[in-house]
């Protein structure tokens, strides 16, 4: 995959917003583009839903600033999943809970994000190759 004019915004962006290393960056670039505009981008997504858990009982009572913060975004698992079948039917690959962002499907403000769209390609592919036919429907 070379460096096109996307993967160096992202990149960039990576850089200057999460101060990720070079390293990093790169490789948060590349997922994300691959994720967003790969050949397999429309078998793939990512989505948040509210927390079913209570914070306070997963991590214990919050601090002050930790409570602001949950009562003014909420608490939200983000979920990447992919689908074979043209999205009738979506096989969960990776989540995340107790998410606590003001956007929490943004690759630059919730870490996880970028981490969440790597399991999520990989488990894809690992299907893909698994599967007898090997490609989508």
């Amino acid at each position: 995959m070379t460096l096109n004019p996307t993967i160096r915004q992202y990149y960039t962006r990576f850089r200057r917003q999460r101060g990720d290393t070079a390293h990093v960056a790169l490789s948060s670039a590349r997922t994300l583009y691959e994720f967003r505009s790969g050949a397999l981008c429309d078998s793939l997504r990512i989505r948040a839903e509210y927390e079913s858990e209570n914070y306070a009982d997963v991590f214990g009572e919050p601090d002050k600033l930790e409570r602001h913060y949950i009562e003014l975004y909420g608490c939200t698992c983000v979920i990447g999943e992919y689908s074979l079948d043209g999205g009738e039917t979506w096989t969960h690959a990776d989540s995340v809970g107790m998410c606590v962002y003001s956007d929490p499907l943004s690759p630059w403000e919730n870490p996880y994000v970028v981490a969440i769209m790597s399991a999520t390609i990989d488990a894809l592919l690992d299907t893909l190759h698994s599967e007898p036919e090997g490609r989508l429907a």
